[in-house]
């Protein structure tokens, strides 16, 4: 068997080229297993030596990437949790306790020094081994349908997913298990709460408690698939919403179970809603405007609106050096200009998810 394709380090641009990499080779008939295809992902992140070169960026960057956020979350609340944390997070990585059982996902030979096994009593000038590579899946059906269905947050860099390995060296006579790089967990998530793990970062529990909290519902009516498509389609307007969101998560700075926390949470419920409402009301009528500025009437109707303001006859617009066909253009002009500042507003986004998918 071919030793595993590698992933490069994180984070976000990382992530992104990575996933784009792994999911490009992904032959069809992988694509159409999902067990087959967890097991294909998680061979392309784990060494051979045991290393995990995204796990070991997180570690690395994770005063600088203050948003790289890493949650422990059962496989069942993979699809909730990613969808809410998605829209608080730069990049996010989800895991989860291992189970009883380790499939195995690799098996060579390989030149190893006890440094490397971690072991230096053991032929420390080194020996060929045997190495067995294997992760803990808890269902590996309902995880290569996660994945798959996550695969435009994977491939935008929003998203990565690590699994429990183990890696057993066995030579002539012992059998050492390597530590694989470690978990770099932030925060364990259970029924919608979050603990911090060890040396969390206070900023991330501060915007990924209240996010697993709050009423979301514009989230509800659309598939993991079309909401990562939608991030990745308008992340001009998903990264002014996020911003946003963090900010006043941050600023309430209040511990959650609180009446008063729970009271400053539904007013930013309400706030949104307020946002969506708002653009709906604008694409409306932008719709409409779009819809005359492409039909002949256009000319009729600009002329008039000309009149009805203007308070002019016919004879103003010829004095102008204007021609009905040219009010169309304008008018034309000035609705496209409309619709890219609705894509440009944070609440744009969430009008896409909220509309299922049909962006204007």
């Amino acid at each position: 068997m071919k030793s595993p394709k590698k992933l490069p380090r994180a984070p976000m641009a990382d992530v992104k080229k990575a996933h784009d990499a792994f999911f490009a080779d992904l032959p069809r008939h992988i694509r159409s297993d999902p067990a087959a295809l967890a097991r294909e992902y998680a061979r392309a992140l784990i060494e051979g030596n045991g290393r995990v070169p995204l796990a070991e960026s997180k570690i690395r960057y994770d005063d600088r990437g203050k948003y790289h956020v890493g949650l422990n979350v059962k496989q069942q609340d993979f699809e909730d949790v990613t969808k809410r944390a998605t829209l608080v997070s730069d990049v996010l990585m989800l895991s989860h306790e291992p189970s009883v059982k380790f499939i195995e996902l690799d098996r060579y030979r390989q030149w190893l020094t006890g440094w490397q096994l971690r072991a230096n009593e053991v032929h420390p000038h080194g020996d060929d081994y045997d190495v067995v590579v294997e992760a803990s899946f808890p269902d590996m059906d309902q995880l290569g349908r996660w994945i798959l269905e996550s695969e435009p947050l994977m491939r935008a860099g929003n998203l990565w997913y690590l699994p429990t390995y183990r890696v057993t060296v066995t030579p002539e006579a012992a059998r050492h298990v390597i530590d694989p790089t470690p978990n770099p967990v932030d925060l364990l998530v259970r029924d919608r709460r979050a603990v911090d793990a060890s040396g969390t970062a206070p900023v991330k529990s501060k915007v990924i408690r209240p996010i697993l909290e709050m009423e979301i519902p514009y989230i509800d009516g659309v598939s993991l698939r079309e909401f990562g498509k939608i991030t990745a389609d308008e992340f001009n307007s998903y990264e002014l919403f996020r911003d946003s969101l963090r900010q006043k998560l941050l600023e309430m700075d209040f511990a959650m179970n609180d009446t008063d926390s729970q009271r400053k949470l539904a007013a930013l419920e309400q706030e949104i809603r307020a946002g969506v409402g708002e653009v709906r009301a604008k694409i409306s009528n932008s719709k409409r405007t779009r819809w005359w500025a492409g039909t002949g009437a256009v000319a009729c109707v600009a002329t008039v609106i000309l009149f009805a303001v203007q308070d002019l006859d016919p004879s103003f617009i010829a004095q102008a050096g204007l021609s009905t066909v040219g009010v169309g253009s304008a008018f034309k002009a000035l609705s496209e200009e409309g619709r890219r500042k609705h894509h440009d507003g944070k609440w744009y986004y969430v009008w896409a998810l909220m509309d299922g998918g049909r962006t204007f």
